[in-house]
């Protein structure tokens, strides 16, 4: 691995997963809204955000079966059809459903408006990556999905059927035949990998991890609090102008206590972020490698 750095500032998050195998139950109750007897199907409750929607359960429109849920909207940002479910933590999920749409707006951001499912809740990543893609205008029955992480510490998740998002909209959406199954397990190998950790013998350093460089001149390594991708903190690694060499910080990790598993897929994944980061051979990225096992490893 070579990593350069001339006057420049880069700030990492990592995090290395294994993948296991899940179930392919549904988790969602009622989630075709056959079942009920008031005037709302059972397990389903509702959430207004503004304005005055109107909620309905309906048989005139529908995916499959012989029942839906419309959502109508004349003077009202974002509503919703919601189910709370329970969870595993560092699990990945996918939800996935159809969605009818009649005369639904959109705003000018690709996040306005429109009908989506939505996941809140013990997730990772940002407010913006729990959402399936929009319909809009008028859309027959349109499938849509998207796969989501659980935190270490997550119990509970909720799928939301909503209408509209940022701004007020009109228009009505249908949806029907929701479903979240667990795709996979995820297990987390290193130690600190969000940077969130702090050294007590090395105040400013991350915990677990391990300076190297290739040159005496080291530049810096430290904790920021004002740059991150997740959490509250990101790594800061920082190289003088017109110093060559590298520097990086690494940590040993994988599964115990037999190493790595033949056959088995490994993803090393994290966040990058630069500043000024030039020069002909100026480079920052995360590397991953096996030290210990025979035999071929692919790592991606």
């Amino acid at each position: 691995m070579r990593t350069f750095f001339s006057k420049a500032i880069a700030t990492l998050s990592a995090i290395l997963l294994i993948v296991g195998v899940g179930w392919t139950q549904n988790l969602i109750q009622n989630p075709g809204f056959e079942e009920g007897t008031g005037e709302l199907p059972d397990h389903w409750a509702t959430f207004i955000q503004t304005g005055s929607p109107e909620f309905s359960w309906v048989s005139d429109e529908f995916h499959a079966g012989a029942k839906s849920i419309c959502i109508t909207h004349t003077d009202s940002a974002m509503s919703s059809f919601y189910q709370k479910v329970a969870v595993q933590p560092n699990y990945k999920y996918k939800v996935s459903g159809y969605i009818k749409t009649a005369g639904v707006e959109i705003g000018e951001n690709w996040w306005e408006g429109g009908a989506q499912l939505r996941i809140d809740g013990d997730v990772q990543g940002n407010w913006w990556d729990n959402m399936t893609s929009r319909v809009y205008g008028d859309s027959d029955w349109t499938y849509v999905e998207l796969e989501i992480t659980t935190t270490e510490d997550a119990d509970t998740i909720e799928v939301h059927c909503k209408l509209g998002e940022g701004l007020k909209i009109t228009g009505t959406a249908w949806f029907d035949d929701i479903s979240l199954e667990e795709v996979e397990a995820v297990g987390q190998w290193f130690v600190n990998g969000d940077f969130e950790t702090e050294d007590p013998e090395s105040p400013g350093f991350p915990l677990g991890w391990e300076l190297e460089s290739n040159t005496d001149e080291l530049g810096t390594v430290n904790l920021d609090d004002a740059v991150y991708h997740g959490g509250s903190k990101s790594c800061r690694l920082y190289r003088p102008a017109n110093h060559g060499g590298e520097i990086m910080i690494k940590q040993t990790a994988g599964p115990e206590p037999y190493g790595l598993v033949d056959g088995a897929v490994y993803k090393f994944s994290g966040w990058i972020k630069t500043q000024g980061v030039t020069g002909g051979r100026g480079a920052c990225f995360i590397t991953a490698w096996d030290n210990h096992t025979i035999g071929n490893v692919s790592l991606h």
